[in-house]
């Protein structure tokens, strides 16, 4: 542990509360002892025991860390004692004034963890399960967010398959929500964060052009820690928006009476790794085809599609300054990030600036927050799957025995039009595909994003027990957003036009917060009774504006403006929209803790939200825990030094999206006509209530030395949105309507050793969660009011593949086409005894959930003379995916498992062996083929993570100018030891709640390795 975190730590682990408390009986009244108990850097420490040895007389220190204590003539020595901080007896001697200085403890149990609103709170006082991430544990690799895999309990982190900056789906007790976000919120410095993700891909064509998620535009080395609220007990305070979970990030402070500059490099290489398996024996059915139902080549082929892919590179290199007095502190930074992905052309590039100044204007009573910074990420090429504008198609289609050599030369001159043009030697166009080195060089997406963020709080302490403070948030980010076909492309893709096609998105997303804030912490009755909480009210105020124009070329071949579309062709497209939405928001957290060992936590707050009329819903919270070693002092021993046990009860909602427009008639213009939404108002909405209750409990073994915390859960989540189709004749063809029920029930269990032998610090953790979802009702008003029970609700899906909710199912449930059976349920022949396939949707079979039952990981670390060694396993157990990648290479032959079939001369499908192998898989395969064949266990093992970093000793080499450098490598995702799917499971197309899952072309999972350097001046 740093200077710096041990410093922060010993600071604020006991600001908000008393830590332990010792009630005694006084007797034998000879001596009054006081003074003054400090940690190391001379903070003085709240709620320090200070006991007589042998005895129960004791007391705790007040604000200023100061004691006063009457002990017996026989006393000997005083025991003091702080959480976080290493005990210290000292003798009596006589000595009626006694100082102490406390050293702080790297492995006692951790003191605070910041919750709710960006306030620390002391652990054992919390009656729900927070878990807090050491950000130097988080990975570097890719998003930041992916890097907390493994490293918490209850949430399923899925990550993009867009390549390079892509958004990660981040769900947290199961989704909830049938029609809502399902993905958790964010919460920087207390404050919530907008989304800004676009729309996603839902089928089989779209998927180019996906941006990154709100941290993508985030400067990880100026976070100081992560908290993550998985329940809604621990994130009640947000009310409407707080049913998936939170992640809090609290950012870095200039701290006192020092002058750092540090300075990091993290540089990572990647490759691609997971992707299906191919045939390179058999060659094409005949000249220019891309199928591979050819004659035995006569020597394997040399051509592999992972020669396509090229290594990435991800560089960061960040620099920050802190400095201050003990009256005013700063920190700036700056960073630049670069990245290219592992196919051509798909980059990020992102530049961050922040600065921030914490000054008492009046010393101890006044205190003034300001925080700025500036963020600019470019985007471009990242293509999530599908076929539109995706050079995987035709890599992985490529037949066996062809010449690559001619697709590299991807344009040729075309003295006719006097430009380079497409060569696509083939010509096959069947599934979109072009030449893919003209798709990554001449068809190109790219998104620039501007974010300019400010906060300011100022803070005023009448008392040393209260806080009013006053903060406010400015939130901006524009974006311009542009697609540009070339000329050459193919015409599929330019609306019929030779010249090229453009299209631009110009946006803006502006967030205006405002709160205040009344934080107390006082202790009643000789400190035997202490009171902790917040009472305050927010506004949150967001705009969104977009305006989108697009449109074949009119004349000028590649010339990209907005002039040269041509506005007479009736594909040109030209839409503006946006929204304002604005939530008000009262709310109050008072807890009452009972000698240090009971804690009763209440927490109401009430909404006010602009996008429903049924305002001024209510959220209540209760939570008991109590320290049952600290209530029973005879259990407590060096065996069990620490036993809490939690209870808690929360209702919290999820707020519709602000564009739904469900209150008021909206008029629309678009392509230059003017319209209304086509969905029916409905003003007796109101959002959907989480209900949720969870029992869990904190245990310490053999010194504190093993900790174990285990949670069981279950929320019922009512009042689901859903907008069914009006099926009588009318104006409006859809309508929103609240109902239904959707449950999640699970334990989330985390367990960490932590120990040294000799000069040896080692530690090993673990996690396992478990959830279940159930749709316990599917009951929707309909268009009349009355209430109807939906026996079947389609949610989208893929040709062959569907989503359908039924009651009893879950939210992740995947129907599929199957073959056809007769009336005795064998499978149906032709006359020549080939299989039939039934590729009616009423006819799908149900495939599996694609949501996981379990999820574990096991990591450890190892230190020992300034090395240092981690690693990190992880495994998926329960649930499918299906893979429509590997249906349309069984369907042109070139899978392996094609070229496996015919080297048996036959496929065999229930015990029948078929030898027509092309007219089988012609049959099943394909992109609408029979995707009961191409179900997978999702079930996966693998080597997350390994690190390896060394603190270089900078004092005894005599580097007096430098503090600290530190050089490690890392590796991600470097060993899959189970899997059965053709493609890693927990990849994600979309970060949406449907089609997860579903693999239809998306990019090869990566395995990265890089290594970083970390310097402090």
């Amino acid at each position: 542990m740093s200077y710096t975190l041990k410093k922060v730590l010993a600071r604020i682990s006991t600001v908000l509360a008393g830590l332990f408390f010792f009630a005694g009986v006084l007797s034998a009244q000879d001596l009054t002892i006081t003074g003054t108990v400090v940690d190391e850097y001379g903070e003085p420490l709240i709620g320090a025991g200070v006991v007589v040895e042998g005895t129960t007389i004791g007391v705790i220190t007040d604000f200023d860390g100061k004691y006063s204590i009457t002990v017996p003539a026989s006393a000997k020595a005083l025991h003091f004692s702080c959480l976080g901080q290493q005990d210290v007896i000292e003798e009596i001697a006589g000595r009626s004034v006694i100082n102490v200085t406390l050293p702080s403890d790297s492995i006692s149990l951790e003191g605070t963890v910041v919750t709710a609103m960006g306030i620390r709170k002391e652990e054992k006082s919390l009656s729900y399960n927070v878990q807090q991430a050491k950000i130097e544990t988080v990975s570097p690799v890719g998003s930041f967010v992916n890097g907390l895999n493994g490293k918490v309990a209850g949430v399923s982190i899925t990550q993009s398959s867009t390549g390079v900056g892509g958004a990660s789906r981040i769900v947290m007790r199961g989704s909830k929500s049938i029609s809502n976000n399902n993905n958790a919120l964010y919460v920087i410095d207390g404050i919530p964060m907008q989304s800004m993700l676009g729309s996603q891909p839902t089928g089989g064509y779209e998927g180019a052009g996906q941006s990154g998620d709100v941290l993508g535009t985030l400067n990880q080395d100026d976070i100081e820690s992560i908290s993550v609220l998985s329940g809604p007990s621990a994130a009640a305070l947000y009310g409407a928006n707080a049913a998936n979970g939170v992640i809090i990030i609290t950012t870095k402070k200039g701290q006192k009476d020092t002058f750092e500059v540090n300075y990091s490099n993290n540089t990572t290489f990647s490759q691609a790794y997971i992707m299906p398996s191919f045939q390179n024996t058999y060659g094409p059915s005949e000249e220019g085809s891309y199928m591979s139902w050819g004659a035995k080549l006569a020597a394997p082929a040399s051509y592999s599609p992972r020669n396509f892919f090229q290594t990435g590179v991800n560089e960061v290199n960040s620099i920050s300054l802190s400095s201050g007095t003990e009256r005013s502190q700063t920190y700036v930074s700056a960073s630049v990030a670069n990245a290219t992905g592992i196919v051509h052309n798909n980059e990020v590039d992102r530049y961050n600036f922040s600065v921030r100044n914490t000054t008492e204007l009046i010393k101890d009573v006044l205190t003034l927050d300001l925080n700025g910074s500036y963020g600019r990420v470019f985007e471009q090429n990242m293509t999530a799957q599908g076929e539109y504008g995706n050079p995987v198609v035709p890599v992985y289609l490529f037949p066996a025995g062809g010449d690559w050599s001619k697709v590299q030369i991807y344009e040729r001159y075309n003295a006719g039009r006097n430009l380079k043009t497409q060569w696509w030697p083939s010509g096959w166009t069947d599934h979109s595909m072009q030449n893919p080195y003209w798709v990554t060089e001449h068809q190109k997406w790219q998104n620039t994003k501007n974010r300019l963020m400010a906060t300011a709080q100022l803070s005023y302490k009448p008392f040393k027990w209260l806080t009013l403070s006053a903060r406010a948030k400015f939130d901006r980010t524009d974006g311009v957003t542009e697609d540009k076909f070339d000329a050459g492309t193919a015409t599929l893709f330019t609306e019929g036009s030779i010249h090229g096609k453009y299209a631009r998105t110009d946006d803006f997303n502006e967030q205006r917060f405002g709160e205040v804030l009344a934080t107390f912490n006082k202790y009643f009755g000789d400190n035997l009774v202490n009171l902790t909480g917040v009472v305050g009210a927010n506004i949150d105020d967001v705009r969104y504006e977009r305006a989108f124009v697009s449109g074949p070329l009119a004349s000028v071949n590649n010339l990209f403006t907005l002039n040269n579309i041509d506005r007479n062709n009736t594909n040109t497209k030209i839409q503006h929209s946006g929204w304002h939405s604005q939530n008000q928001a009262v709310f109050a957290n008072v807890q009452v803790g009972f000698k240090s060992m009971v804690y009763l936590d209440l927490t109401a707050r009430e909404d006010w939200s602009s996008t429903l009329v049924n305002t001024g819903i209510f959220y209540p919270t209760v939570g008991l825990s109590g320290i049952i070693t600290e209530a029973v002092p005879a259990l407590k021993t060096d065996i069990l030094p620490y036993w809490k046990v939690r209870l808690s009860y929360s209702e919290v909602g999820n707020s519709p999206a602000a564009n739904l427009f469900l209150t008021d008639e909206v008029y629309t213009v678009s392509d230059g006509a003017a319209g209304t939404t086509a969905t029916k108002l409905n003003k007796s909405l109101v959002p959907e209530r989480t209900k949720s209750w969870e029992l869990g409990t904190n245990i310490h073994l053999l010194d504190s030395k093993l900790q174990l915390d285990a949670t069981y859960y279950k929320s019922s989540t009512f009042n689901q949105f859903y907008n069914p189709r009006i099926t009588s004749t009318s104006e409006s063809s859809s309508y929103w309507v609240n109902g239904g029920q959707v449950d999640n029930r699970g334990i989330e269990l985390s367990l960490r050793w932590s120990d040294k032998i000799g000069p040896l610090d080692y530690s090993f953790y673990g996690t396992w969660s478990r959830n279940a979802n159930k749709i316990v009702s599917l009951e929707f008003p309909d268009e009349s009011g009355n209430v109807i029970k939906r026996e079947r609700i389609p949610m989208g899906g893929f040709a062959g593949l569907n989503t359908f909710l039924y009651e009893g199912g879950t939210l992740g449930d995947v129907y599929v086409t199957t073959l056809e059976v007769d009336e005795n349920n064998y499978l149906s022949q032709t006359d020549k005894g080939m299989i039939k396939a039934d590729l009616s949707e009423d006819n799908m079979v149900y495939a599996g959930t694609t949501d996981a039952r379990d999820r574990f990981s096991l990591g450890g670390s190892f230190g020992l003379a300034g090395f240092t060694l981690g690693f990190l396993f992880t495994a998926r157990f329960g649930g499918i995916v299906v893979s429509k990648t590997q249906a349309v290479l069984d369907y042109y032959g070139i899978s392996k498992d094609s070229g496996d079939a015919r080297d048996l001369g036959y496929v065999e499908v229930n015990g029948m062996k078929i030898a027509d192998v092309q007219g089988y898989y012609q049959t099943i395969a394909g992109g609408t083929g029979v995707m009961s064949q191409y179900v997978y266990s999702a079930d996966n093992v693998r080597l997350q993570e390994v690190s390896f970093g060394y603190d270089l000793p900078v004092q005894k080499l005599g580097l007096k100018y430098l503090k600290g450098i530190n050089f490690s490598v890392v590796g991600n995702n470097l060993l899959m030891l189970y899997m059965k799917a053709p493609f890693d499971p927990e990849m994600t197309s979309n970060v949406g709640t449907y089609n997860q899952g579903v693999d239809y072309f998306m990019q090869p999972s990566t395995r990265s390795a890089g290594f970083s350097i970390k310097v402090k001046f």
